[in-house]
């Protein structure tokens, strides 16, 4: 299966042809448009602070993501490519190319793209973490929210005080629950507390909640991001099939 790739670019001056990524859009064979836009909290409510990295003003974001938005969900996106191919706008939708995958959850397939393509905001890294939540509800584990434990940046550095997203009390102390969307960004930050902790306690155990397709088990990708979380932690796809039985057999161990 087939699908198009468009990366959704901002260009704060159209002189130097210097565009930034505000979001993804992936247009699937029966022409079904996924479009995912930064800046942008589930309740539609826009982030203040992520439109001033961009240079964008809430009212002229809104009015494109809406413009964006309506063009997705009415089967009129080729308009959108169409209005930009006939004069420089700040905002664009280029098309990147061609994905052939043996799937058809292009949706998932979009989520996974915007983030890796798109900057960390907070509204992203709070979706994940709600995502995560439901998971571990489903999975009927009762954790803590906001557990924090004593690491070492470095060895000869002093202590700090780190915070996790989850966390489980167990005979042996704590056992840590992260939600790491698998992004360069969010894998090392996570292994560099991970590593900070183990400086004082190796008997924590650390289990990354994360996401990917099992048609990309094998990508060059996917495979470089597991390879730091698998160096400190657990790693659980919460998308694989089996992954509340995982999730209990580390606990469990």
């Amino acid at each position: 299966m087939a699908a198009t790739l468009y990366l959704i670019q901002h260009f704060h001056d159209l002189r130097l042809h210097e565009g930034r990524n505000i979001g993804v859009a992936v247009v699937d064979e029966a022409s079904k448009v996924h479009l995912r836009l930064g800046g942008i909290s589930p309740t539609g409510e826009y982030d203040r602070g992520w439109l001033r990295r961009f240079n964008l003003s809430t009212s002229y974001y809104a009015s494109w993501s809406t413009y964006l938005q309506d063009a997705a969900n009415s089967g009129t996106w080729d308009d959108v490519l169409a209005f930009q191919a006939e004069k420089p706008t700040n905002i664009i939708a280029r098309n990147v190319g061609i994905s052939l995958r043996d799937t058809d959850d292009w949706s998932g397939f979009a989520d996974r793209y915007f983030l890796d393509m798109v900057d960390s905001q907070s509204h992203e890294t709070d979706s994940f973490t709600d995502k995560v939540r439901r998971f571990l509800g489903k999975s009927q584990i009762s954790v803590k929210e906001k557990v924090k434990l004593e690491g070492k940046w470095d060895a000869a550095g002093e202590v700090a005080l780190l915070e996790f997203p989850f966390g489980i009390e167990t005979r042996r102390g704590i056992d840590v629950l992260a939600a790491v969307p698998l992004k360069n960004n969010s894998v090392y930050s996570f292994k560099a507390a991970v590593d900070a902790v183990q400086r004082i306690d190796r008997t924590a155990t650390f289990v990354a909640l994360t996401s990917y397709n099992e048609d990309e088990v094998d990508s060059e990708r996917v495979n470089r991001l597991l390879m730091p979380l698998e160096a400190g932690s657990n790693p659980v796809n919460i998308d694989s099939a089996d992954a509340v039985e995982n999730l209990h057999d580390i606990l469990t161990h």
